[in-house]
């Protein structure tokens, strides 16, 4: 529904296709354009130098098409896992057993070789996009300075959470009084009830995202569950006062691991195919309107 962004002046289109472009050359094992297509995204936007993270998680622990694990995946959980005995009894579940089967899984498949170099090409990107600002006359530090502008404020990891939840509570009490004299959400500038408005609708996204989130931990590789939650990470920690989860929904539409278990669910349900896409389909016209009469920007 949030597609829109693909077709506005935002980064969102260049760097979806840059982060899929990351990881489907790491499963391949085409690590040298990992680190060009990482560099592109990471001078794209500022947050994809945490693409780091999932393409060294890849090229040590897989999925790969390159080559064959240098470590076979060990057996875990309860008795014996490569000849190790574990302790105690009940079927090994004792904490060292416990501990043994955690370290197991941690174990890296694959071994360090030469290509992993191409991960350090990632960051590069970013630090020449500064030096680019820096050399122009400007600050190199100036896509960090710039969240200062929307009032992004450091709130604890995911502290925004909770700061949104209030907020949209704050934002139903305003709404269903009917009064516009008493503001509930004192922060909100502008009109409090476009305001509460808003705060209800970037809830609802996050509503929308946790169970999405929790399924890509169950349904796919750690790697692309890391790189979700570290993603989410700028947008629920710096939260904006008067809308503490502003930019969500923008945030969440290049999250592809989130859209690829949509795809999986719809996938094993053809019935519900119908009825999601024409759900999908009159939520982008209603938003697109929204952002056309400048009221949804993000």
């Amino acid at each position: 529904p949030m597609a829109f962004y693909f077709s506005a002046v935002y980064s969102e289109s260049l760097y979806l296709a840059l982060s899929v472009g990351v990881f489907l050359f790491a499963r391949r094992g085409r690590w040298m354009w990992v680190g060009v297509l990482g560099a592109l995204a990471a001078a794209t936007r500022s947050t994809g130098v945490l693409l780091l993270a999932p393409a060294a998680m890849l090229y040590l622990y897989g999925p790969r098409e390159d080559r064959s694990p240098d470590f076979p995946r060990l057996r875990v959980g309860g008795g014996s896992a490569a000849g190790v005995a574990t302790t105690g009894s009940a079927g090994g579940w004792t904490v060292g057993a416990r501990a043994r089967d955690l370290g197991l899984a941690l174990r890296r498949r694959y071994r360090l070789r030469r290509d992993a170099l191409w991960l350090g090409l990632m960051p590069v990107g970013l630090l020449a996009y500064m030096a680019y600002l820096g050399l122009a006359g400007g600050s190199a530090l100036a896509p960090f300075h710039s969240q200062q502008t929307w009032g992004r404020h450091f709130a604890g990891p995911y502290g925004g959470i909770w700061d949104g939840m209030k907020a949209a509570f704050a934002g139903a009490r305003q709404l269903l009084s009917g009064q516009r004299t008493h503001v509930y959400y004192p922060l909100a500038g502008g009109s409090p009830f476009i305001t509460a408005g808003h705060n209800l609708m970037l809830l609802a996204f996050l509503i929308v995202a946790v169970p999405l989130l929790v399924a890509v931990v169950r349904m796919l590789p750690l790697a692309y569950a890391a790189y979700a939650i570290a993603a989410l990470a700028l947008p629920l920690s710096y939260p904006v006062a008067p809308q503490p989860l502003m930019s969500l929904a923008r945030f969440l539409v290049v999250l592809f691991p989130l859209s690829m278990v949509v795809a999986a669910w719809l996938a094993a349900r053809p019935r519900a195919r119908a009825p999601a896409l024409c759900c999908s389909a009159v939520a982008l016209m209603f938003f697109a309107a929204e952002f056309a009469t400048w009221h949804w920007v993000a």
